[in-house]
């Protein structure tokens, strides 16, 4: 390849990193726009160790972060932090413009990898004044968030929202260290069965299917919460603390305002706003490729980020041998 052809990636996670990387190895210039003040995405907030991950034993998210970000930066990837792409329009020259604000000099990019990823739901899911409730009371805590310090509740009684993964390994483990545990799904529990059966079998723990939290209010130290039952049953229960463990969403509506509005308009998306591809990445609007957990809510996870980002590296070294790839025109 005589010309580095420049790609812009949009996120500096994992599927990020690893796009970037492989894109570096393939001979491209790529360049990773992070906007937020740090890389590495939501491993940051990975505080338990983790075994899943081959060949990094009983390490935290975190951890991982500062490797992959390591390995990048030792290749020669260029990582801009805080970086706020406003618009992408389609060049005469087949290649796009990715602008900036605050004037920042904008980009010529021959393709561009969405690699965002998705984040934790907070309380916002209960409805606004169920929200405020749980916000000014400061006995709330959220997503990742919720894995903190879990030994130093021993004795008190906790609030789980939610009935996947995340919700029943965080009640496995408040039990494991003697925190009386309340679990609230608005459906059947959908974690897997290794999970959901470790907390079933525990008396400490009561699991409460197809319900929702109709109320909430400060009662001296605790909080009063009434939770309502599919059966039209209700029950109020007095507990310490709530925590929000009820999934994902990607982080997609940005594109709304980046990118020309005849191509968001042919940018395929699920209900949820995952953005949909093929098996390599590409999205529905050539030149635009997506990697990760924004566009994985099948199995987002760090390994299935890191082999997405390869795999579109790969794909896109084979789109580019050919004519340009974006759109002629990006206007209505």
């Amino acid at each position: 390849m005589m010309e580095k052809l420049r790609v812009a990636i949009l996120g500096a996670g994992p599927a990020g990193l690893s796009a970037g990387l492989w894109l570096k190895n393939l001979g491209f210039e790529p360049i990773l726009l992070e906007r937020s003040g740090q890389p590495g995405g939501l491993p940051n907030l990975n505080f338990l160790r983790n075994n899943w991950v081959l060949g990094h034993v009983s390490v935290t998210g975190q951890t991982l972060s500062q490797r992959f970000c390591a390995h990048a930066h030792a290749a020669g990837v260029e990582i801009h932090l805080d970086a706020r792409p406003v618009a992408l329009a389609p060049l005469p020259s087949g290649a796009a413009e990715l602008s900036f604000g605050d004037g920042v000099s904008a980009l010529a990019v021959y393709a561009v990898i969405v690699a965002t990823g998705s984040r934790y739901r907070g309380p916002e899911i209960l409805g606004k004044p169920l929200a405020d409730a749980l916000r000014n009371s400061g006995r709330i805590a959220c997503g990742p968030y919720a894995f903190c310090d879990m030994a130093k509740l021993a004795g008190q009684h906790v609030l789980i929202v939610g009935g996947g993964d995340n919700a029943c390994e965080n009640a496995r483990l408040l039990l494991d260290a003697g925190v009386k545990t309340t679990l609230v799904a608005r459906s059947r529990l959908r974690a897997r069965r290794q999970m959901s059966d470790a907390i079933t079998a525990d008396a400490n723990c009561a699991i409460h299917e197809e319900s929702h939290i109709r109320d909430i209010a400060p009662a001296n130290a605790t909080l009063s919460v009434l939770i309502a039952r599919s059966d039209g049953t209700e029950r109020r229960l007095s507990v310490d603390r709530v925590h929000i463990l009820a999934g994902y969403e990607p982080n997609t509506a940005f594109l709304r305002d980046l990118l020309p509005a005849r191509w968001h308009a042919l940018l395929g998306m699920d209900a949820a706003g995952y953005l949909q591809t093929d098996a390599w990445g590409r999205t529905t609007v050539p030149g635009i490729y997506a990697v990760g957990d924004v566009a994985n809510p099948e199995f987002p996870s760090v390994v299935s980020a890191i082999a997405q980002g390869a795999k579109t590296a790969k794909i896109l070294e084979q789109d580019l041998r050919g004519a340009p790839l974006f759109p002629l025109s990006g206007t209505t």
